[in-house]
Order: C-alpha cells, then sequence, then structure tokens
C-alpha cells in the first residue's frame, strides 16, 4: 500500500532521473514516435491501369495496361498467381511479374479476339496485403492511338530481334525473340528498329536519337546493363546493343522500349514508341 509520503518519493525519483539522462530519455522517446508514426504510414502498393484499347490491323484488339507503383525506390516481386492474375483466361496473360517504382505507362498489351466486343477482364494485383484490381472493356472513350498519330506526326518504330525476324510495334504482347546466358557473364542484348517502311531508323536534321531502354520485365533476380539506353545507329542498319549481366539463375523476360529521345514515355502520348520483349534462360555459374 502507497501513502503520500511514497508517491512524492517515486516522482522525485522520476524527475531526479530525468535531469540526469534527459538527452537518452528524448532520444528513446524520439525514436518509438518515429516508429509509431512509420507504422501508421501507407504502405507501398502497386495499383494495375487501364490505358485503353486499339485495334489491330487483323481485327483483334489490344488492351494496352500499366501501373503504379507507389514506392519511389523499391520495386516489387509478385509471381503470377493468385497475387498477380488477369482472368478470365488466366492467371497468366503476359503480365509482367517485376513492377519498376513510380508510374509505368502502358507496359504490356493483352490482345483479345474480334469477338471480345461485350467482353471485360480484369487485372488483380495483391502488394503488402492491399488488393488492387482494374477491369477492361472496349469502351468507346477509351480508344488510343498507338500505331500512328492521327495528326500525321509519325508512327511507332519496328523492333526486330533479328534483323530478317518478326517485327512488333506498339506496346508489347508477346517475346519476339528468345536467347540463353549464365550467372555473372555479360551477354549481348541487341534489336534492330526500322521505321513503318522497314527502313533502318534514321536521323534526320533536327530529329532526337532513337534510344531504346531496357528495364526487368520478369525474373528472379537483379540485372546489369553496359547502357541502359543505347543508341539506335542507322549506320548499322538500325542496331541499338547492350551488354546485360544477370545475377540469378533462372528465366526472365527482358523489356526493351524504343522511341525518339526519351524512351520511358512515362506519362504518353500513346503515340509513338514500340515495346520489344526478349526472353533470357540464365543459367548458374560453373563451379570454380
Amino acid at each position: 500500500m502507497t501513502t503520500p509520503r511514497t508517491r512524492v518519493a517515486v516522482a522525485l525519483a522520476a524527475l531526479l532521473t530525468a535531469a540526469i539522462s534527459g538527452p537518452l530519455l528524448l532520444r528513446a522517446g524520439t525514436a518509438v514516435l518515429t516508429a509509431r508514426v512509420a507504422a501508421q504510414e501507407p504502405a507501398s502498393v502497386v495499383t494495375p491501369i487501364y490505358e485503353g484499347w486499339f485495334k489491330n490491323p487483323d481485327g483483334t484488339f489490344s488492351l494496352v495496361l500499366g501501373y503504379t507503383n507507389t514506392d519511389a525506390k523499391v520495386p516489387f516481386d509478385i509471381p503470377v498467381g493468385p497475387d498477380n492474375s488477369i482472368e478470365p483466361g488466366g492467371p497468366d496473360r503476359g503480365q509482367p511479374t517485376h513492377f519498376n517504382p513510380h508510374r509505368q505507362w502502358g507496359t504490356f498489351a493483352v490482345v483479345v479476339p474480334a469477338t471480345f466486343a461485350q467482353g471485360t477482364l480484369t487485372w488483380t494485383v495483391v502488394a503488402n496485403g492491399t488488393r488492387a484490381a482494374v477491369a477492361m472493356a472496349l469502351d468507346p472513350r477509351r480508344e488510343l492511338a498507338m500505331l500512328a498519330d492521327p495528326a500525321g506526326g509519325g508512327k511507332a518504330p519496328l523492333v526486330r530481334f533479328d534483323p530478317n525476324g518478326r517485327a512488333t510495334a506498339g506496346p508489347p504482347s508477346d517475346v519476339i525473340g528468345s536467347m540463353r546466358a549464365v550467372v555473372g557473364q555479360p551477354v549481348p542484348l541487341a534489336v534492330w528498329v526500322a521505321d513503318d517502311t522497314g527502313t533502318a531508323a534514321r536521323q534526320g536534321a533536327g530529329d532526337a536519337p532513337m534510344v531504346i531502354r531496357w528495364s526487368r520485365f520478369r525474373g528472379p533476380g537483379i540485372v546489369r546493363f553496359t547502357d541502359p539506353t543505347p543508341p539506335v545507329d542507322p549506320a548499322a542498319g538500325g542496331r541499338a546493343t547492350t551488354n546485360a549481366t544477370f545475377l540469378a539463375a533462372g528465366e526472365y523476360v527482358m523489356r526493351g522500349q524504343t522511341s525518339r529521345g526519351a524512351a520511358d514515355s512515362p506519362n504518353g502520348p500513346p503515340c509513338c514508341w514500340t515495346g520489344a520483349l526478349v526472353k533470357v534462360a540464365v543459367a548458374p555459374a560453373p563451379p570454380q
């Protein structure tokens, strides 16, 4: 049982302790407060975004998607499955599993048949326990001019993994080539870029240089480039090349986005740029 005299003694002892070790208690209190504030801050999330759609020459439709990763520095890796799915017809409809920071515009496209007119797809992503989903439909208000500028300002460049291979234009919907690599050993990563006539991309007077920006779209480990934005060389038939070094074994998909000037095109415009996907099978490094 405490008495008034005991309570006074305890209070005086607490004051004395504070006077002796005040700075230490202040630092500890600041740390606790910071932890509490941090705990109340919203966790970073990934939000899928439906950019719109465009009609392909063969009558099919491409549904164009991007995303926002609210973390300014740290990417997310979310494998295809319950936490990263496109349905119906999924869960794998070619979406990324590596989500880079910030807003990523027109990262990929899902091709649907001409009979999709009244259909709907939904992309669902769960990051840090937060679920976000976006529905995709052929809303006339969401139609995009992805392959050609309606004002006559240009067309999306043609990109090939092989100078005589299949060309792609606009947002990527499938891989255009494959290659092999070994952990820790640089490997050339090259594409050929041409204008819509098939002629190697030229550099006209006053034109910004044509460049390609490489990034990881899928894969289990870090990828390092000698130059992530190599220029397109018209003198080499429109070839753009860099070296990539993979730090972990596994299956990767690399994404290269080609445009004139800034190859990231973070907020559009929709035309005129092209994304290309290249699959890379990376084997473990041989034993020393």
